[in-house]
Order: C-alpha cells, then structure tokens, then sequence
C-alpha cells in the first residue's frame, strides 16, 4: 500500500510539473507569433549568427555556423546572454528563439542542453507532445498539427507551425 501511495504522490508531482508549461501559448512568457523586435529588446538580449536551415528531403531543421548560409536561411535567431536558460525545471546551456525573416514573428525556440540531461528532458517532451511520429539515429520527431518537434543529441527544437515560413514544417 505504502508502494502504490509513493507512486501516486511521484505521478501527481510528474503530471503538474509537465503541465506548469503551457507549450500552446508560447516559451518562457513569449506568446508565438510576437514580433521579435519587441519580444527581444532590451538588457542582454542579441543576436545570435547561426542559421537555422530547414532539410525538406530530412525534415530537420540545423543550425549552421558558416557565413555562405546566411541568405539560406528563413529565419533570425535571438538570444538572451544573461537571462535564464530554464525549460520548465531544467537548467539548459542556451536558449535560442527563432524569428522569421519576412514575417518578423517568433516562430521556434531551439534549446541546448548537455548530454548527461537529454533522458530527462526526453522524458519530459514525450510527457508534453506524446508518443514520438519518428526515431532515427538523428534524431526524434514529433510531428503534430500545431508543432513540429525534433529532439537530437543535444538539443530541442519547437517550431509553431501556424508562424513557420514557407518550407519549414508548415502544415500542408
């Protein structure tokens, strides 16, 4: 009896932890769709000279580094060099937002985390979108009608589809 209490009291602190964020209005107290320059202005807040580049024949979204991908690229990324970098209870090693080129609309967020946390923060995304649409070796992905959702080694992607550009990931 003592075991089923315990394993009661765990699911109740695992369902309101999963629960304390509200993916469907957005990251960290930014709604989706909010116009970046307002969203991301002020103390600390930069950005960051990656360039999120969406694979349609892999359906994955990578960040390069090099400067020839710079005008590839649909969207801008944000970040901010002294704020918190939590998901949920987690502590992350940076949290990048992604902003569309055209639209200026807070569209994903990319958030970077060591490999000693990837189980726990898994965890955690299949509480929050379910069973997984796809496992490679690459990577996970959940691919849902609101978001695109692609876990690898090292990071989380959550990308809005409703504030996608164009080729990456938008719903049909």
């Amino acid at each position: 009896m003592r075991n089923l209490a315990l394993t009661f009291v765990a699911w109740m602190l695992l369902a309101g932890t999963a629960l304390a964020m509200d993916i469907d209005k957005g990251f960290n107290d930014i709604p989706w769709g909010a116009d970046c320059d307002a969203a991301f202005r002020g103390e600390g807040w930069t950005r960051y000279r990656a360039f999120p580049l969406w694979d349609n024949k892999t359906q994955y979204l990578t960040l390069s580094m090099d400067d020839k991908d710079a005008a590839k690229t649909k969207y801008t990324l944000r970040y901010n060099k002294d704020g918190k970098t939590k998901f949920e209870d987690f502590t992350l090693r940076a949290v990048y937002y992604g902003c569309g080129k055209t639209s200026g609309k807070f569209a994903f967020v990319a958030m970077r985390y060591s490999l000693t946390s990837k189980a726990k923060i898994e965890a955690r995304a299949v509480a929050l979108f379910g069973k997984p649409t796809r496992t490679t070796v690459a990577a996970t992905t959940w691919d849902l009608p609101a978001f695109k959702v692609q876990m690898d080694q090292n990071t989380l992607i959550i990308l809005a589809r409703k504030y996608a550009e164009s080729g990456t990931g938008q719903a049909d």
